[in-house]
């Protein structure tokens, strides 16, 4: 047990064995946060860290009702010049992008890059590094997709940003999206049970498939053998092949393992 480091780094299991008394020359291994960025005025939704680019994504929504009121009015009265349409109180969502900069005394400090807002609050956040293209997903159902252009110094700016679509591929709050670049298509999933594939260049749905009667929860994609995992609000995991357009299904998997496992005690012990 001394050896396992996920004990280790607990402070509370360190202190409840005493293990300073044990072992006295021993050093715990605890995280310590090495920068705070305190200078955010909304909850964090999303966030997105590429270590090679040293570029942090952060998405923020403005979920106070108040915030949400402000909004509704402000686009009944937008024609008023008077309103406060402009205010970044009315606005729900916002993309920030930081470069992470390295002092040389090895401090870090966060360079605001970039910021656009959002008529929808941001949910999803992906990056390929790749191909430096940026995928956000908003609570309304709206995928946007961004390219990115790195200058010599491997560092952005806002001017090397450039919009390549925005489709309106869902109803509900996205929860993932992945890109294709074999076949061209982003894949996405929201608060639904379907899995919808959408065109980058004519900005299109393209088609949607059913995938589970639950609302998907959650999208993993594996860029190397061209998986999607997915998984829903009732636990069950599905594997799309995109390539060959199989699918693989496992309902309660860990409930499942659990109860064989379970039975299989039992019917020993009764033995």
């Amino acid at each position: 047990m001394i050896n396992r480091p996920d004990l280790l780094t607990n402070i509370y299991i360190y202190k409840f064995l005493k293990l300073e008394n044990h072992y006295p020359d021993f050093e715990l291994f605890q995280p310590l946060p090495i920068y705070n960025l305190e200078e955010l005025s909304y909850p964090i939704s999303a966030f997105y860290f590429d270590k090679s680019l040293s570029l942090l994504f952060v998405g923020l929504s403005n979920t106070s009702i108040s915030g949400k009121i402000n909004n509704y009015f402000s686009k009944i009265f937008s024609s008023n010049k008077n309103s406060a349409e402009n205010s970044q109180n009315n606005i729900p969502g916002f993309l920030l992008i930081y470069n992470i900069i390295k002092n040389n005394s090895g401090s870090l400090h966060f360079e605001l890059i970039y910021q656009k807002s959002f008529t929808s609050e941001v949910s999803s956040i992906n990056f390929y590094n790749s191909k430096n293209m940026l995928c956000v997903g908003l609570n309304n159902g709206t995928v946007a997709i961004y390219r990115l252009f790195v200058n010599e110094s491997s560092k952005i700016t806002k001017e090397l940003i450039e919009e390549m679509c925005t489709v309106k591929a869902h109803k509900k709050k996205i929860v993932g999206i992945c890109i294709n670049f074999t076949l061209g298509y982003v894949y996405s999933t929201a608060r639904e049970g379907c899995l919808n594939i959408s065109e980058i260049n004519y900005q299109s749905l393209m088609k949607s498939y059913p995938v589970s009667k639950k609302e998907i929860s959650c999208l993993v994609y594996d860029e190397t053998w061209g998986r999607i995992f997915l998984s829903d609000e009732i636990g069950s995991i599905w594997i799309i092949d995109i390539m060959t357009n199989a699918v693989y299904f496992f309902y309660l998997l860990y409930l499942c393992l659990a109860t064989a496992t379970s039975s299989s005690s039992t019917s020993q012990s009764d033995t």
